[in-house]
């Protein structure tokens, strides 16, 4: 034992011969132990504050722009706000019309095509986001210089919720189809080690949508290399319904299959702030009483407020927000979104 002196002070320190200096050990008493509980207290009721808000969905009938602003994106500026996506559908249609706005019916049926890819589904991750954007990219640009053919579209990204889909008894003819996709592209995904996490199986469907420029002359031949093309891609072959070339609506003229394009492809993905049970915008009227009847709906939290289960949650809100506007900023006009080839 050796005694050292300090400031009027003794402090008595042990020395071993071998191995590091060891301090007395001090029993914790209650006072410490209420102490430490308390320090750690105000932090984990912050955290855990935070964690119920993120995880909290909406009442049913929340005004989309309510439920924006409860997620700190009221002021965001990005596809999910009404009024961007009409600015930025007005910019897109403007572009259409001066391609294509001078072709006659029977041109443009011969030569327009819509395209639609669902690519992938990726964990609620920003970096994995836009990484299998620019992938997806990469890839168009790949089969439409090999066939040939124009593009003008929009990545698209839309949050999904596989499990709620399951839920969902008699699912119309749409909605089952769109789980089977969802389902067999979450698999493969899986299979490559970004299966989506969490039980409730929520993820980001990234996907695009785009008019396609077969060309004045060769256009069957064109189309067909297209076609072929896009059977190369491996992980485009999940599913039947993966990859759809279609033509435009014989019964609307062509400013008006231009315009409901634009609109259509500029909606920001999850446009009502819900999950989308089909691939269209608009879900089936009964959709809502179809989720209670699985036992979903919130009974016990009686009829004037009704958490809305089909409502992304304030989290998931923020979240694609974040990715809009990280996919708009890749381009100084706040186009970033947007493939042309």
């Amino acid at each position: 034992m050796k005694i050292i002196a300090l400031g009027g002070l003794t402090a008595a320190l042990r020395f071993p011969i071998m191995g590091k200096r060891t301090l007395p050990k001090r029993p914790l008493t209650t006072v410490s132990l209420r102490h430490r509980r308390m320090a750690n207290s105000p932090s984990e009721l912050k955290r855990t504050s935070a964690d119920r808000l993120e995880n909290m969905r909406p009442d049913l009938g929340v005004h989309k722009r309510i439920r924006l602003r409860r997620a700190g994106c009221g002021e965001s500026k990005s596809l999910l706000h009404d009024s961007v996506a009409r600015h930025h559908s007005k910019l897109l249609q403007d572009d259409y019309k001066k391609r294509w706005g001078h072709l006659t019916r029977d041109l443009a049926l011969a030569r327009l095509r819509l395209l639609t890819v669902l690519n992938s589904i990726v964990p609620l991750n920003q970096r994995a986001v836009i990484r299998s954007v620019e992938r997806m990219e990469r890839v168009l640009e790949r089969v439409f210089k090999e066939a040939g053919a124009r593009l003008l579209g929009a990545v698209e990204v839309e949050i999904v919720n596989l499990s709620l889909l399951r839920k969902i008894g008699s699912l119309s003819e749409d909605e089952t189809r769109k789980l089977n996709v969802l389902e067999s592209i979450s698999a493969s995904d899986a299979e490559n080690g970004s299966k989506i996490p969490g039980a409730q199986e929520v993820g980001v469907l990234v996907q695009f949508h785009g008019i396609v420029d077969l060309g004045v002359r060769n256009s069957l031949l064109r189309e067909d290399q297209l076609r072929k093309g896009t059977k190369k891609i491996t992980a485009w072959q999940r599913s039947p319904y993966q990859v759809e070339i279609k033509r435009l609506f014989k019964d609307r003229s062509v400013e008006q299959n231009l315009q409901d394009i634009a609109s259509y492809i500029t909606k920001g993905g999850s446009d009502r702030l819900r999950y989308n049970a089909g691939f269209g915008r608009d879900l089936a009227e009964d959709l809502d009483a179809k989720i209670w009847r699985t036992g979903t709906g919130r009974t016990d939290e009686g009829g004037d407020t009704v958490a809305d289960e089909r409502g992304l949650t304030i989290g998931e809100i923020k979240f694609l927000d974040d990715i809009w506007n990280a996919l708009m900023a890749r381009k100084l006009n706040k186009r970033g979104y947007l493939v042309r080839k």
